[in-house]
């Protein structure tokens, strides 16, 4: 990796490393309001997860069994979405509005016998008599399909009813009448579909006896008029097979007419969504080889029930049918392939909602063309057996065909009288397809809501709050609030200054001079680093006489800086005056707790002597001269022949003159006196000094006299431990350049 490489990773190390601090810093500034709005959110959770009322569920298990069909012999066809597709219907039923408003009726009929409604909070509502009644079937009906949740198991055909509600037992009430309100609808439309069979395979019944009757008849007849009434084994075993062949043909026509009649029903229901799907499945179905394997499987299956209704010798019959089946087998595997090719090809290209309703159009398409292939191949072996029937005698000819007939119409009616009880004992005796396994009576306790997680949620939302009201503060806030802010700008910091307040728990500092009174804090450390911040800045020109201490605007701290600065250098050994320049509003005299009269402005006047406007402090070799009585123009008088005068006296006596001004936008004094000093210092103030007023301050300064402006200090910065090294960092390092500084003078 080149070096190139690896200051790039450290400058954006360096950088995200910056911001996290930066960031932190905030946080900490901020502690106290995020931790009120934490707070906040904690007690607000609290109390509210504390009043919520316990949720209960009650959950009713139905088994569902998939339904096997109606009671005519069909063609096996393929399943289309499977059982798990059918458990899906069945829990779109139980949402529906019919489904609901029987359940609705059932709860309705529950709280009438209710003597008190207490319990069913979520059944009833109060009036203005203060008098609980039941809610209207409409806001029931609307209510059951909100709080009323359906799920199944994965791979289990069961469906699960559960309702959640503040009384357990209301929810075991709304869960169980729903679900009695699907029974209930499940068995009517099992025993409307029965009904329908029933009445079907009743009609056909009386249709074949009726014919029975007439053939026999006619057989009889036939027997007394000829004499014919024993034939031959041969011609028995051709009777007997087109007499299967043609109850094999009437009994496929009543499946066909029951297969027309669903297809109808479904494609009715298609047509609805799409005109053009039903085409659309019909041209699948007509591919050649499909419709090949069809007619392979029909043949095959018929050949076998004509050969078996002769055969009297049971294992003869076995070979037969097993030969048949094994053949039967290997077709309908290529059969399978082709409908799945089939199913994906529909499915695949139409909507979700409209794959269900495909589905079962494309599987009772499928059936009626089975059962048509099926009437095909009976139509094709039945010419084989007609072609026979035409190489018999004339007599034997009438006579056969009145027997097949016969025999036809007895085994077809046979079949639906056998059909029809099973379909009438049915309908009487059905129950439906599903049933309840597991009634919800069970109350395993609440299982909500969880107060714990609620009062995590609320109490780090209120922290999320305060964080975020933190640094939205700060991106609003125009102020100058760390070095960075300066620096970032180009702006030399000379020093900060820590707040004065609090800065030392133990011995909390109770004066703003505080180079005087605490020497070894940290804010008396500070002033110090300043002081040889200062003493270095201009090694090259002549030594600084005098320091002009201004601000962008008022309560920056100036003052506190000037007087400081001064009793650093008088500390030092230096001969030191405070030049009080403020003649607005002076207060250098407050902090030493002196006179004001006479002062600066008495001395101007010539109403006084330089030694009656000078004053000595506590503090050795620090001197301090008031600003005097308050002249109406005291901008003229600093800018006036007898302050120039002045200032080059005070320079001849002192080794430092500190000048304390008013700030620099407010008004012209300190502009006047900048050029009337060595050097300058620009006091802001963290968390208060806007941006734009120092950087206009600023920008005035360096353009009139750049090399004047010594740099700036940043006053009342509250570092905490976050900015701890930056102090450590300044004071250790101007302590060892004047340490260093010593030596070579020495």
């Amino acid at each position: 990796m080149s070096k190139t490489t690896e200051n790039e990773f450290q400058n954006s190390d360096n950088e995200i490393s910056e911001q996290l601090r930066k960031y932190l810093f905030l946080f900490v500034q901020n502690k106290y309001i995020i931790i009120t709005l934490l707070l906040v959110g904690f007690i607000t959770t609290y109390f509210y997860a504390k009043n919520l009322k316990n949720v209960y569920e009650a959950k009713v298990s139905i088994r569902v069994d998939k339904p096997q069909g109606n009671v005519l012999e069909q063609i096996a066809i393929p399943e289309f979405g499977g059982s798990q597709n059918y458990i899906s219907n069945q829990m779109a039923l139980i949402k529906s509005y019919v489904v609901r408003d029987i359940a609705t009726q059932r709860l309705l009929d529950s709280l009438k016998k209710e003597t008190s409604l207490s319990t069913y909070r979520s059944l009833v509502k109060v009036n203005s008599k203060k008098d609980t009644v039941a809610i209207s079937d409409v806001g029931l009906r609307e209510l059951l399909s909100s709080i009323v949740t359906i799920t199944t198991p994965k791979g289990i055909d069961l469906l699960e009813i559960s309702v959640k509600s503040t009384q357990f037992k209301e929810a075991q009430l709304i869960a169980i009448s729903v679900a009695n309100a699907y029974l209930e609808y499940n068995l009517d439309i099992s025993r409307a579909q029965l009904t329908s069979i029933r009445k079907l395979l009743e009609e056909e019944k009386n249709k074949k006896f009726d014919e029975l009757s007439l053939a026999e008849g006619k057989l009889e007849d036939y027997e007394r008029r000829t004499g014919i009434i024993n034939i031959e084994e041969n011609i028995k075993n051709l009777i007997s097979n087109s007499s299967q062949l043609e109850a094999l043909k009437n009994s496929t026509d009543i499946e066909i007419k029951v297969a027309e009649s669903n297809l109808s029903q479904i494609t009715s229901e298609v047509k609805k969504i799409d005109p053009n799907l039903t085409g659309f499945i019909n041209s699948k179905l007509n591919e050649p080889y499909f419709n090949r394997l069809l007619s392979e499987i029909a043949d095959i299956e018929v050949k076998k029930n004509v050969a078996l209704s002769t055969i009297t010798n049971p294992k003869v019959a076995q070979e037969i049918e097993k030969e048949a089946d094994n053949k039967i087998t290997a077709l309908k595997k290529d059969y399978d392939t082709q409908v799945d090719i089939l199913k994906t090809g529909v499915t695949g290209l139409t909507p979700e909602v409209k794959a269900d309703l495909t589905k079962q159009s494309l599987a009772a398409q499928l059936e009626l063309k089975g059962l048509q292939n099926k009437q095909a191949a009976i139509s094709r072996i039945s010419k084989g057996y007609e072609a026979q029937f035409s190489q018999l005698p004339a007599a034997v000819i009438e006579y056969a065909k009145l027997e097949r007939n016969k025999e036809a119409s007895e085994k077809l009616y046979t079949t639906l009288e056998g059909k029809y009880q099973e379909a009438l004992i049915n309908e009487r005796s059905r129950l439906g397809n599903a049933s309840i396994i597991d009634p919800g009576t069970d109350n395993y306790g609440p299982i909500g809501p969880n107060r714990p997680r609620l009062i995590f949620i609320g109490t780090m939302v209120g922290l999320f709050i305060g964080l975020a009201f933190s640094i939205g503060k700060d991106k609003l806030d125009r102020t100058i609030k760390t070095p960075e802010d300066l620096e970032s700008k180009g702006v030399s910091v000379l020093c900060w200054i820590p707040n004065i307040e609090g800065i030392d728990t133990e011995n909390t500092v109770g004066s703003e001079f505080v180079v005087g009174e605490k020497n070894k804090s940290n804010i008396s450390e500070a002033f110090k680093a300043l002081r040889t911040r200062i003493q270095f800045s201009k090694l090259e020109d002549k030594p600084l006489k005098s320091i002009l201490i201004t601000s962008s605007i008022p309560s920056e701290g100036k003052t506190t800086v000037s007087v400081n600065l001064a009793g650093s250098f008088a500390l030092t050994g230096k001969k030191t005056l405070i030049l009080d320049c403020d003649l607005r509003k002076p207060r250098v005299h407050s902090l030493f707790s002196l006179e004001r009269y006479p002062g600066l402005s008495d001395y101007l006047f010539s109403n006084c002597s330089l030694e009656e406007i000078t004053r000595k402090t506590d503090l050795e070799g620090l001197h301090v001269i008031s600003a005097g009585t308050i002249p109406p123009n005291p901008s003229e008088i600093l800018g006036s022949v007898q302050m120039k005068k002045f200032m080059k006296k005070l320079e001849e006596i002192y080794d430092i003159i500190i000048v304390d001004s008013p700030p620099f936008l407010s008004v012209t004094d300190a502009e006047i006196l900048y050029n009337m000093t060595d050097g300058a210092i620009l006091v802001s103030q963290s968390y208060k000094t806007i941006k734009q007023a120092f950087f206009t301050t600023y920008q005035r300064l360096t353009s009139v006299n750049k090399h004047n402006l010594l740099g700036v200090v940043l006053n009342n910065f509250k570092f905490k431990s976050s900015y701890g090294y930056y102090y450590n960092y300044y004071y250790y390092y101007y302590h060892n350049e004047k340490n260093s500084k010593s030596d070579l003078k020495s």
